[in-house]
């Protein structure tokens, strides 16, 4: 696909609603899973912005306040598209993506999330396979950025079975419990926030999955909290006799 294709689906109407992530760490945690996204239903309609018809006495208009917000979606959606067409086109997707990694936003993944679906809408496996590619190399140089905690979660969140994620519980050891309790338990702060997020979501054929898995979490990560907890206790009784 290329960044000309990529421009004319931004023409015909492949708007996104974007949002403002209340910081990065929140925003990248909520797009672990990539959910169904509207699409923005005056863009699709090919509609053009206006202005409120300024005050008398005024010499400039004073711009409306949706058709600002569309402007910056808009734009915000045509740099995502450039950079998503960069990835498609590099030999090395993965050193793109450290090159820009300031501009691998949640916005980005949103967009690029979007043309994934309307491949595989489609039935272009081709498209599909690329965007994939490109997204893996922008995810996996995204992670790095990110603390502890937030790997950790959104590894548990990507993971796609039970069995998995015990298989991740098993090879992180203690230093993924520490992990769980570092920073006054920031990792549970996290999944809260990211379920109470998500649970805010209208409702789309992901959310219920997404639910049981981040709640599943929680169970998952009181569990080997407490477990640890009382392994500690019994050290230091030991100590003590």
């Amino acid at each position: 696909m290329s960044s000309i294709l990529l421009k004319r689906q931004i023409a015909h109407g492949a708007g996104l609603h974007s949002r403002t992530a209340r910081d990065c760490c929140s925003a990248v945690s909520i797009i672990a899973r990539p959910r169904v996204t509207g699409v923005s239903t005056a863009w699709a309609a090919g509609k053009t912005q206006t202005h409120r018809a300024a005050p008398r006495g005024h010499a400039s208009a004073v711009p409306d306040a949706a058709a600002a917000r569309l402007d910056g979606a808009r734009v915000t959606q045509y740099r995502a598209t450039e950079l998503l067409a960069k990835l498609l086109e590099a030999s090395d997707p993965t050193g793109v993506a450290r090159q820009h990694v300031e501009a691998l936003t949640e916005d980005f993944f949103m967009t690029a999330s979007t043309y994934l679906t309307i491949a595989r809408k489609e039935g272009n496996v081709e498209v599909a396979g690329r965007l994939e590619r490109a997204l893996s190399a922008a995810w996996t140089v995204k992670q790095a950025t990110l603390r502890p905690e937030l790997q950790l979660l959104n590894g548990l969140v990507r993971a796609e079975s039970d069995a998995a994620r015990r298989q991740m519980y098993v090879n992180g050891g203690s230093d993924l419990v520490d992990t769980l309790c570092m920073n006054d338990r920031w990792f549970f702060s996290m999944l809260e926030r990211m379920t109470n997020d998500v649970e805010r979501q209208p409702p789309n054929p992901g959310k219920a999955q997404l639910l049981t898995r981040l709640r599943s979490i929680k169970k998952e990560a009181d569990a080997l909290e407490k477990q640890a907890a009382r392994q500690q206790d019994k050290g230091q009784m030991g100590e003590a006799q």
